[in-house]
C-alpha cells in the first residue's frame, strides 16, 4: 500500500506518522499519547477544549445517557448534543420543574425543561472542576438512540463524531441559531 506525503511530516530530520492523536515527550524520553486531535475545539480566543474530557464528566448526570459535546468551527461556545434517559428526563421533569409532565419529545421541545437541565448540567461541569469555556453553553437532543446497529458508534461503543454530527444536523443548527 503506498502512502501519502501529507501521511508523514519531517521535523528536525525526523520522519513522524501522522495519527491524529496528540503526545508529549516524558521526561524518560518516551511518547505518551494523551488526547486526539479531532476530540478538541478552538475556542474564539484560540483557546482549545478538550471534548471528551468534558463528555467524560456528562456522563454522570442522570439525565444524559450519552454525550457527545459540539464545537462549531468559527462559533463562540461548545454546545451538548445529548441521548436522554427517558426515564430520568421525565423524573427531572416533574422534580425540577413543577410537576411538568407530558412525552418525551414533548419535554425535551420544552425550554423550561432545557433551562433547568442546561443549569443543572453547568452545575455539574462547575462541581468537577471544569473551567466555564468548557461548559455547554445550549444542549441539543438526538433524536434517536446512537447505536453500532445505526452507524453512530463504532462496534467498541466509541461516538463518530462527524455522522453523529450529520445525524444531528437540525437540532445543532437550532442550537447555534
Amino acid at each position: 500500500m503506498e502512502k501519502n506525503k501529507t501521511d508523514f511530516i519531517t521535523l528536525q530530520g525526523v520522519k513522524f506518522f501522522r495519527t491524529g492523536d496528540i503526545g508529549q515527550i516524558s521526561k524518560d524520553g518516551c511518547l505518551q499519547i494523551i488526547d486526539r486531535k479531532k476530540d478538541l475545539w478552538k475556542g474564539p480566543q484560540g483557546e482549545y477544549v478538550a471534548l471528551s474530557k468534558v463528555e467524560g464528566v456528562l456522563k454522570l448526570h442522570p439525565v444524559i445517557e450519552m454525550p457527545m459535546m459540539y464545537g462549531k468551527t468559527g462559533g463562540n461556545f461548545p454546545i451538548l448534543v445529548l441521548c436522554a434517559d427517558k426515564g430520568n428526563l421525565i423524573k427531572f421533569a416533574k422534580e425540577e420543574c413543577g410537576g411538568l409532565e407530558g412525552t418525551v419529545e414533548e419535554l425535551t421541545k420544552n425550554k423550561d425543561v432545557n433551562a433547568k437541565l442546561l443549569k443543572s448540567i453547568q452545575a455539574l461541569c462547575k462541581e468537577n472542576g471544569l473551567i466555564p469555556m468548557e461548559f455547554p453553553a445550549k444542549i441539543a437532543f438526538s433524536p434517536e438512540l446512537w447505536t453500532p446497529e445505526n452507524e453512530l458508534l463504532t462496534t467498541t461503543m466509541k461516538l463518530k463524531r462527524p455522522q453523529i454530527t450529520q445525524f444531528c444536523k437540525k437540532e445543532i443548527d437550532a442550537a447555534y441559531a
